[in-house]
């Protein structure tokens, strides 16, 4: 009978070159996607969290709403803001919910705005004191790139 010998070293050799081969499929069509994609996500997050810290850091200004003086942030720069973004080409269907939402930064944004109207809110007038509200926000939404590495 002929019998095929194969000696321990080609067996470990070959056994090592397959394991070679299998780790590097697995970073190329599976780990660097996934990076590739983190990335995506982190810098459509970015853009959209610039757009609204820009919105929130424009100048107020008095605006006549129904009849009514308001100080608001200055139109023509919220414009600019929301071009900037725009101009990105970002697409958040590119996206899933759960994809944009894997952490808690739309949350925080949320949190810490709601959290300045709260604050600058006077119950016993029943207005907002806009000026502050504005610039609370701003500030807050700025301390938000310290928990979110990708902010910066």
């Amino acid at each position: 009978m002929n019998e095929i010998r194969i000696s321990k070293s080609k067996l470990y050799f070959t056994f090592f070159l397959i394991l070679i081969l299998a780790v590097v499929l697995v970073y190329f069509y599976v780990y660097q996607p996934n990076q590739v994609r983190k990335e995506e996500i982190e810098e459509y997050k970015k853009s959209v969290y610039e757009s609204i810290f820009c919105q929130y850091s424009c100048p107020i200004v008095e605006v006549d709403v129904l009849n009514q003086t308001n100080l608001l942030p200055d139109v023509s720069c919220t414009k600019v803001c929301t071009e900037n973004l725009k101009a990105k080409n970002i697409s958040l269907t590119h996206f899933s919910e759960e994809d944009v939402l894997d952490d808690n930064l739309f949350i925080d944004i949320d949190a810490v705005i709601r959290n300045c109207k709260q604050n600058n809110y006077n119950s016993e007038t029943e207005e907002l004191n806009y000026t502050s509200f504005f610039s609370c926000s701003a500030k807050e939404i700025e301390s938000l790139k310290e928990s979110y590495s990708y902010l910066s």
